[in-house]
C-alpha cells in the first residue's frame, strides 16, 4: 500500500513538473536528473530510519515476550 502511494506521488510529481498545463498552473520547470537523485536520497532516508525503527520496535518486542515467557 505504502509503495503504491509512493509511486502515485511521483506521478503526480512528474505531471507537476513536465505537464505544459501543470506548469503553467503551478508555475514550475523541470528538474535535472541530479536534482531528481537529490530528492530521491533525501526522502529515500526518511523510509529507511522508519523501517529500521519498526524492525527493532519489533526486535524488542520479541526479546521482552522471551524473557517473560522463560519465567
Amino acid at each position: 500500500m505504502l509503495l503504491t502511494a509512493m509511486g502515485f506521488v511521483l506521478i503526480l510529481q512528474c505531471f507537476a513538473v513536465y505537464s505544459y498545463f501543470a506548469q503553467q498552473l503551478l508555475k514550475t520547470v523541470p528538474i535535472t536528473a541530479g536534482q531528481w537523485l537529490v530528492a530521491f536520497a533525501i526522502s529515500s532516508t526518511i523510509l529507511m530510519i522508519e523501517e529500521l525503527r519498526k524492525y527493532l520496535t519489533q526486535r524488542h518486542f520479541l526479546i521482552k515476550k522471551e524473557k517473560i515467557s522463560k519465567r
